[in-house]
């Protein structure tokens, strides 16, 4: 009868684990797997042996069914990988830090100079006009999505980059 008893409550146990584990929104349960995302337009640009930074410029679209949330991001040609977005101040622009932004189901955000972009800070080598590096955006819950970008020369008509 014992031995019953356990077994049935060992059912219960895993039917209700399971009900709660699937009732967990997606973006949520991601942490082992991939963004659902898509990047698009991707490029980096080397900002030269003086400020030892690149700047990646892409378009972000959430391809997934549940908001998700941009916090960070690596570069294994960077120290580190840093977002930024550029304000006005006293009618001077600056740049803050975004530790984190949401993006909405079928949503998406431009990574643009003089918006938000993400910065490759200290070069781990110098960066020339076709080469690639691999881009890896992390997103709460630790899902991750890593693309390829190619390093490309910033055409005259582009704005310069406000750091």
């Amino acid at each position: 009868m014992n031995s019953f008893r356990i077994a049935r409550f060992g059912r219960a146990l895993f039917l209700v684990a399971h009900v709660v584990i699937a009732s967990v929104p997606t973006a949520l349960r991601a942490d082992t797997g991939t963004a659902d995302v898509d990047v698009a337009q991707s490029a980096v640009y080397y900002l030269g042996t003086d400020r030892n930074d690149a700047e990646v410029l892409f378009q972000l679209t959430n391809t997934g069914q549940d908001t998700i949330t941009l916090v960070g991001a690596a570069c294994p040609d960077a120290t580190s990988a840093t977002v930024h977005t550029t304000i006005i101040v006293e009618g001077k622009k600056a740049i803050r830090n975004v530790d984190a932004y949401n993006i909405p189901p079928g949503g998406s955000v431009r990574m643009a100079t003089g918006g938000m972009h993400l910065m490759l800070n200290n070069m781990k080598r110098p960066l020339k006009a076709g080469d690639q590096t691999n881009i890896t955006l992390k997103f709460k819950g630790g899902a991750e999505y890593t693309f390829r970008a190619v390093v490309k020369v910033r055409p005259p008509e582009m704005p310069p980059h406000p750091h």
